[in-house]
């Protein structure tokens, strides 16, 4: 392999996070953006192996950047989202979710995260409103989980009722 062949070391670095060497591929993908920092694809999957690895912040910063390259690529304000998920900054996570909608409102997985965030902050409302709205596509890949969600939150929010 020639290692100045930017191409070549993204798909070592796919490789690597495909099998779940998460440390070779985000080297792999530096060094495909070392080469080439124009090569958004890097960007994008260094910040799905950070996410990945529980470098939250790290792939925050690197959905940012991605988002400068490339900011209409489908799933890049959701991942944002999750990777703010993670650091627990819940309003920030709404909002890159709701962005993603803005440009993909068929994108089911971003009603899904909605759902989680919202269940996160104890709005039971709104949680429900998007697990719903993504139930209500026959293609969700989730369908089942997303059924039990809504059943917990509805059990959650009657015992609340009924405490108050």
């Amino acid at each position: 392999m020639n290692p100045r062949y930017a191409p070549g070391r993204y798909n070592l670095g796919l490789t690597f996070y495909k099998r779940g060497k998460l440390n070779e591929a985000i080297d792999e993908f530096k060094r495909t953006l070392e080469l080439d920092p124009s090569f958004s694809n890097a960007l994008y999957n260094l910040g799905l192996s950070y996410f990945h690895k529980g470098l939250y912040q790290d792939a925050v910063e690197t959905h940012k950047e991605f988002l400068k390259l490339d900011p209409y690529y489908m799933n890049a304000r959701l991942n944002l989202g999750l990777a703010y998920g993670g650091l627990q900054q819940w309003d920030k996570a709404i909002e890159a979710l709701e962005e993603e909608l803005e440009y993909f409102p068929m994108n089911l997985q971003a009603h899904v995260y909605l759902g989680i965030v919202h269940r996160e902050k104890n709005d039971y409302t709104k949680a429900l409103l998007h697990f719903k709205k993504a139930l209500a596509r026959p293609d969700l890949a989730n369908a089942e989980w997303v059924r039990k969600e809504i059943s917990s939150i509805e059990s959650v929010a009657k015992e609340e009722r009924t405490r108050h």
